[in-house]
């Protein structure tokens, strides 16, 4: 036993009295692909790691390879004339092993700009009462002031007002824009960033707002969806010092009244002085001479078409085969329609026989 402990502790002095051993580990390179579009634009692919470590082409197909990267997290920034870049971070790549990144389109903004609205081209844009709106969004935080001094647009817009949020990377700019009108706006490359980063090319965008036009066609009913009464034409703008009736055409011809609910100028209200006439369509017209109050026309005429159903009971109280109904109760019919008064009489029968008296309301376009 004692030959054993004593050899023990010879090994241990042997081992003791060795050099210090070093272990190195070597972690294998990996690699990153992807694919950039738009095709046949000559992009190129940057890849940092704080600074910038390669540069590649891509391909005729759009692909592109990085090899030898070593383990870590990187930046890819995809690149091409008249393109903005696009930015793909934290890309980690582990071990030996191969990063496919997928594919990366290419900006149409410049970077840092990422969203603009309307697009470019952008036709019929939404003007509501001569108020249209411009959107821009940065990828960076902004100068404010930088932005505005680098925004310019033709032809001139009254009352041009920036809006935007504390942290300046979202702008709505809005004015008093005319209508059916070609607008131009561009930024140029003074826009700058917190940091110092100024757009990388000039961007410009060119618009058409909207005519002035009739942006709804709305029926009310009466009581139910089987009784037509109001019909209301509404604007995105408010009308002229005029008389609509003037400008309004109902076939078959028939008398209205005309009214312009809650005050406003950009909603008329038409309703007839009696009734529709049931099993009877209807087209209004509102010529394109009808002007808004800064004198912009329709342009072209404007026809709605609107179905009158046929004369019928729409509700009627007590309902069919309704039990324990008192001796006392007033029958009621509802119909979708002023009804002959003077036919009512001969019209109703009850069976078993009663005597009864026949009495109507007549109540927005409907007899009771």
């Amino acid at each position: 036993m004692k030959r054993i402990t004593f050899l023990i502790l010879i090994a241990i002095a042997f081992w003791s009295c060795q050099e210090e051993i070093n272990v190195y580990v070597t972690k294998e390179p990996g690699s990153i692909a992807g694919r950039v579009l738009p095709l046949n634009v000559e992009a190129f692919v940057e890849l940092y790691q704080g600074k910038l470590i390669k540069i590649v082409n891509v391909d005729e197909n759009g692909y592109f390879l990085f090899l030898d990267v070593v383990p870590g997290t990187y930046i890819i920034k995809a690149k091409a004339d008249n393109f903005g870049t696009t930015v793909r971070s934290n890309v980690h790549i582990t071990d030996g092993e191969g990063y496919d990144i997928g594919t990366i389109e290419l900006s149409q903004y410049p970077y840092p700009l990422r969203y603009v609205e309307p697009f470019n081209g952008a036709g019929d844009v939404y003007n509501f009462f001569h108020n249209a709106r411009i959107r821009l969004n940065f990828s960076k935080e902004m100068d404010n002031s930088s932005v505005e001094a680098a925004f310019h647009i033709e032809p001139d817009v009254e009352d041009l007002t920036f809006f935007h949020p504390n942290r300046g990377s979202g702008y709505r700019i809005e004015g008093i824009f005319e209508f059916g009108t070609e607008y131009t706006f561009t930024l140029d490359t003074t826009a700058t960033s917190l940091w110092g980063e100024v757009l990388e090319f000039p961007y410009s965008s060119t618009f058409t707002t909207e005519n002035f036009k009739v942006t709804q066609f709305r029926i009310s009913y009466a009581y139910s969806t089987e009784s037509y009464n109001r019909i209301r034409f509404s604007f995105n703008s408010l009308l002229g010092a005029v008389s609509f009736e003037d400008y309004l055409t109902i076939d078959p011809e028939t008398d209205v009244h005309i009214t312009y609910p809650y005050g406003r100028g950009d909603e008329v209200q038409v309703e007839p002085s009696l009734s529709w006439r049931p099993d009877t369509t209807y087209t209004f017209t509102i010529s394109g001479d009808l002007p808004e109050i800064k004198g912009a026309t329709l342009k072209a005429d404007t026809l709605f078409s609107l179905r009158i159903p046929h004369l019928q009971v729409v509700d009627t109280s007590p309902y069919p085969n309704q039990h324990f109904v008192p001796i006392s109760a007033t029958v009621r019919v509802r119909m979708n329609n002023l009804l002959d008064e003077g036919s009512i009489q001969n019209s109703v029968t009850l069976s078993p026989s009663v005597n009864f008296q026949v009495s109507t309301l007549v109540s927005y376009g409907s007899s009771t």
